[in-house]
């Protein structure tokens, strides 16, 4: 026997004798192997230092060159990202694909302001860089409008838009500085409108207007007195209507819910305290989601008080701003925010706001805010239908504005209550198509929200027609315009037992 077979007969013996200590080895291996594959399947972590290098502030020089990418990339995140709106996400949905023998008379588009700075001060917010990014044909149309203004404006008084600006008499028309101001709206938001005018400009433009010429008579705009719904009304008209936008008419409504005539209320505050009562109740039952957001509120705010550090909600706007804007997360002293912390935020406001919507005082409470802006609304629909003009009416508005009015028609979701920026909603006008065997043109509506066909979640449509586009094939379902004007005029107050929003005002005080 030689020397390499004696080696392998002792190795053999050895293995028989420890044959059970081997099995028990593979099979703790093995073992092991399966619990990491579960835990990475999962997507659990178990130490903050798995998140580190990414996030925040302190291992800045360590994160990869798009840092919102690495949020984008994970599931986990990808509903908080959507939250920012950015504009290579923005594209045309449902919007303008008109069925089968039907025209499109004309629209209503109601829309949020875009990006904004926080509504509080955040720790390093100077450092804080709100500028549009570089994104390919985006930044074309960006830099074309902000050389537009810049131009317009330097001339003054020699041309149209000097004077239409100096006739509002209000702000000027796009933000000052590249920095986030709070509450004011950022070039991002800029961006956002200029993108979104020119998305639905691809859609509306030659059905309803055709040529500059009609402009004047054929849109209507409203903003708020703030600084954020003006500008992004500016920057949309702009993507809508290129350098013809100073011709519109342009009209600053006192309240940013659009009430009009209708907007004292003493029921409303009633309503409001029951809906900030159940919410606070909310929050109570879940106190570790409270310690959270203390512990995020500690490092987020430099001058934190109570009347915002404690509420989820004001963290996730101030979270936003970092988030939306390639930021670092911020870190005190001693601690960083983690996103660990975020998910466990955002995640508690998806469930919290899934049960506000089963609440009757916020229901109630949306119902007598938006009564006079479906009132408004409603008037320019009728006069679409008279074949008056406007066509087109614009609403540029805040988050509260649209979830009120969604909320009153019945549609309720986390983006209906809580709106991303540069949300939409628009009503489309239709009319049937004359025939032989229907000489009188009947007029119908939809409702088309951020893209998607809501129609047939009103509450109040009860002759629903069933259509299709036959550039799209896509189906949908038309509600006839009669049923709005009996809900404004007949069920809008069944809620109250009230005939009007008088009563129902008064009776909030029992």
């Amino acid at each position: 026997m030689n020397l390499a077979d004696m080696r392998r007969k002792i190795i053999l013996t050895i293995i028989r004798q420890h044959k059970a200590f081997y099995c028990y080895l593979l099979l703790s291996l093995w073992i092991f192997l399966m619990v990491i594959g579960l835990y990475r399947y999962l997507g659990v972590t178990t130490t903050e230092t798995s998140y580190r290098i990414p996030w925040s502030e302190k291992t800045d020089t360590h994160r990869p060159q798009s840092w919102t990418n690495a949020w984008t990339s994970d599931q986990r995140f990808h509903k908080i990202v959507k939250s920012c709106s950015f504009t290579e996400s923005m594209s045309i949905g449902a919007e303008g694909k008109v069925p089968n023998g039907y025209s499109l008379e004309g629209i209503v588009v109601v829309f949020r302001h875009g990006d904004r700075g926080p509504i509080n001060h955040v720790r390093n917010l100077d450092s804080i860089n709100c500028k549009f990014k570089e994104n390919g044909n985006d930044t074309k149309v960006f830099d074309d409008f902000m050389s537009f203004i810049s131009a317009q404006w330097s001339s003054q008084m020699s041309n149209n838009l000097y004077q239409y600006y100096s006739q509002q008499n209000y702000h000027p028309p796009v933000p000052r500085i590249k920095e986030c101001e709070i509450g004011q709206l950022t070039f991002l938001g800029v961006a956002q409108h200029l993108k979104l005018g020119h998305i639905l400009r691809s859609v509306y433009f030659d059905k309803l207007i055709g040529n500059s010429s009609q402009i004047q008579n054929s849109v209507f705009t409203y903003t708020t007195k703030y600084r954020r719904t003006f500008q992004s009304l500016n920057a949309f008209l702009y993507g809508f209507l290129k350098d013809q936008f100073h011709k519109i008419t342009l009209y600053i409504a006192n309240s940013m819910y659009f009430c009009f005539e209708d907007c004292a209320c003493p029921a409303r505050e009633q309503y409001n305290r029951a809906v900030m009562a159940e919410n606070m109740a909310r929050l109570k039952s879940h106190p570790a989601i409270s310690k959270v957001v203390e512990e995020i509120a500690s490092i987020v705010y430099t001058m934190a008080d109570g009347s915002f550090a404690k509420d989820p909600f004001y963290i996730k706007d101030a979270l936003l701003t970092y988030i939306c804007h390639h930021t670092p997360l911020p870190c005190d002293t001693s601690n960083c925010v983690q996103p660990a912390q975020i998910t466990r935020v955002f995640s508690y406001i998806d469930w919290d706001v899934r049960q506000s919507t089963k609440s009757t005082n916020r229901h109630k409470l949306s119902i007598l805010n938006a009564y006079g802006f479906i009132k408004s609304i409603t008037s320019h629909l009728l006069k679409i239908v008279s074949n008056e003009k406007p066509k087109i009416v614009l609403y540029s508005t805040h988050d509260k504005t649209l979830q009120h009015l969604l909320t009153a028609m019945g549609v309720t979701s986390n983006d209906s209550v809580y709106p991303p920026y540069a949300s939409r909603v628009i009503f489309e006008v239709y009319a049937s198509k004359q025939t032989d065997s229907m000489p009188t043109r009947k007029f119908y509506f939809r409702i088309v929200f951020n893209g998607k066909d809501i129609t047939h979640r009103l509450k109040f449509c009860s002759s629903k027609i069933p259509v299709t586009s036959s550039k799209s094939n896509l189906r949908s379902i038309l509600c006839s315009f009669e049923s709005l004007v009996r809900f404004l005029h007949d069920d809008y107050f069944s809620e109250f037992t009230a005939a009007n929003f008088k009563d129902a005002c008064a009776l909030g005080k029992n």
